[in-house]
């Protein structure tokens, strides 16, 4: 288990027994942000004139919808955690 994931457990606990009352910190929004998620493919379609077509695979965030490239392990916009493992399949 990750130092992080650890203290957000920690955090929950406490926050459970009414000990972080007042705090602006939402942990379960946290937890899912670090969990691992596979990004969602979009296949955008590109057409240039009559004959000519394209198709553009994207991926985008399961959390915020923008386009996140398969080396970036964490949305650059949100923050949300990404699963690439067998992506290839």
């Amino acid at each position: 288990m990750s130092k992080d994931k650890k203290l957000l457990q920690e955090l929950l606990a406490d926050l459970n027994r009414g000990e972080l009352k007042g705090r602006n910190v939402d942990i379960e929004e946290l937890f899912k942000k670090d969990t691992p998620q596979k990004a969602v493919i979009v296949e955008n379609e590109h057409s240039w004139g009559k004959w000519s077509k394209m198709v553009v695979i994207e991926h985008h965030c399961p959390n915020c919808n923008e386009e996140v490239d398969s080396v970036m392990n964490y949305c650059c916009w949100c923050g949300q955690r990404l699963d690439w493992e067998n992506e290839d399949e």
